[in-house]
């Protein structure tokens, strides 16, 4: 039986979601034991704080900032050595890990455990299987590590990419990002009912992000207008919810709401309105449904646009958030498009690739 890891880091939702889509996949092959751990929960060091504290910072206050960051080719080619030298002051803990039992494989969902994990191959401490997985339709070097055993890649632009700087293509499977199976179709009435909305109403979800960086309110401001239910969605962020319930308090249709199931709403909307963050987009086109994008983070959620756009998985982007979202409501053009489209049904997965290349390691 093969022993796996698999490594998230909790910043953001999507690294975390991943890492249980992919878990709950492989353990259907019954040769498989598959256990799940958030890097932060043992990695709590000083590099872990004011790093993602820095981050946050620089997200909310100067995104050019980690637009510079993440983008700039000298910027990243001066870094690039360094990332394991630096990732060594965070490992020991998941370094004690690793020594209390033997795992055949590790599969890392996030940079920052990859760069980790790398370190204690390195070193001699770790010595079974490395894979990386990905969960944005963009490549980043950082991602990249020559001791890798295996990449779970989610388009085939990233394969290109990956062979063209020198990286073996039988150590890369695309295998689209990987959605659980659900066990029964969603009961799409009763989550109406739940929801107080009316068998005809027309539904806009508003997808605020679990911190609601870039999420601007006269978005929601513009949608309000229209004739449907508008279902404003903040995740974790408590704060963001609070401040906008107290603003459509006498707005009859928006409703706001905090964390949720995502595929449940998902199945009852007629358009999506929400940042490109890699799991959104899938589990969105999983049920084919409209994603218009309203915001996006710096660096790797741009990046996701330019694919989404060049493979019409998203809808053109536009200022205009009212007349984009009527005239699909009252159309559905889009969606029409989207039911026969090649690109959607090869990022929409559901882990049979995943199982494949894992059993091959």
């Amino acid at each position: 039986m093969k022993q796996i890891l698999i490594i998230y880091t909790s910043i953001g939702l999507g690294h975390k979601k991943i890492a249980e889509n992919i878990g709950a996949s492989l353990k259907e092959d019954l040769n498989n034991s598959v256990e799940l751990l958030d890097l932060y929960d043992v990695e709590s060091g000083g590099l872990k704080k004011y790093g993602e504290k820095l981050y946050y910072i620089l997200l909310k206050h100067s995104p050019w900032i980690w637009e510079f960051f993440y983008t700039n080719k000298v910027f990243i080619e001066v870094t690039l050595p360094f990332r394991t030298f630096v990732a060594s002051f965070n490992a020991s803990k998941l370094e004690q890990v690793l020594k209390n039992k033997h795992y055949d494989i590790v599969i890392s969902t996030h940079a920052n455990s990859s760069a980790i994990i790398s370190y204690l191959k390195k070193k001699g401490i770790y010595t079974g299987k490395f894979v990386i997985a990905f969960s944005d339709y963009h490549l980043h070097r950082y991602w990249l590590y020559d001791n890798a055993n295996l990449y779970l890649a989610n388009i085939n632009e990233q394969k290109k990419e990956m062979v063209s700087r020198g990286i073996d293509p039988e150590k890369i499977a695309v295998c689209g990002i990987t959605l659980q199976k659900q066990e029964s179709l969603v009961d799409k009435q009763k989550v109406r009912n739940n929801l107080g909305l009316k068998e005809n109403d027309k539904i806009v979800i508003v997808f605020a992000g679990s911190r609601g960086f870039g999420m601007n309110s006269d978005i929601i401001d513009q949608l309000v207008k229209i004739n449907a239910a508008i279902l404003v969605v903040c995740g974790t962020s408590v704060e963001i919810k609070e401040r906008l319930t107290q603003k459509y308090l006498q707005t009859t249709n928006v409703k706001v709401l905090g964390y949720s199931n995502f595929r449940e709403l998902i199945s009852i909307a007629d358009i999506v309105v929400s940042k490109p963050g890699g799991l959104t987009v899938a589990e969105s086109l999983e049920q084919n449904v409209p994603i218009l994008v309203s915001h996006f983070l710096p660096g790797q959620e741009r990046l996701n646009i330019d694919y989404l756009k060049e493979h019409n998985l998203v809808m053109p982007l536009s200022l205009d958030f009212y007349e984009a979202v009527k005239d699909e409501i009252q159309t559905g053009n889009f969606r029409s498009s989207l039911k026969d489209s090649p690109d959607l049904k090869r990022i929409v997965q559901y882990g049979e690739v995943v199982r494949e290349a894992i059993s091959k390691l």
